[in-house]
């Protein structure tokens, strides 16, 4: 599986905005952390292009024998993200009002409100909803990319 990646991974499309905008993170010296619910064999070597400190993913069981199993280790998925972001604060001493998360899915608000600025970006119809609510004590963003 790292070598199908590692083989079409050659010029991957990363759009402006988010290159700018994980720069301008770096800048203000905050970390870069890739939350996906895809897996980590996938997951981790665009966080690498893109200049991500960290990544959490979903994580499949390999066998002795190098082959996936079928079994999933960690589901990256709806509350099980908030979850990891609220332990990989704890762990970095990350201060979760001070962090920034960024979604395109409503699947993604548990680890949306879990930070002091969320921001929808190019929206599905439900997380478009969410981010024209009034804010309750959050700074939301929306972007209609």
């Amino acid at each position: 599986m790292k070598e199908i990646v590692a083989e079409t991974l050659h010029d991957p499309i990363i759009y402006d905005e988010a290159a700018s905008l994980i720069e301008e993170h770096h800048t203000a010296g905050r970390d870069v952390v890739i939350v996906s619910t895809s897996g980590a064999e996938v997951v981790e070597p665009i966080g690498e292009l893109l200049g991500a400190d960290r990544v959490v993913a979903t994580r499949m069981v390999v066998g002795d024998d190098g082959c996936f199993t079928g079994e999933v280790e960690y589901y990256a998925y709806g509350p099980t993200k908030a979850e990891a972001v609220k332990e990989l604060a704890a762990s970095e001493g990350y201060d979760l009002p001070r962090c920034y998360a960024y979604s395109d899915s409503a699947t993604d608000l548990p680890m949306l409100e879990s930070v002091g600025h969320l921001h929808a970006a190019n929206p599905d119809r439900a997380l478009r909803r969410e981010a024209v609510a009034p804010a309750r004590g959050r700074e939301r963003s929306q972007a209609t990319s």
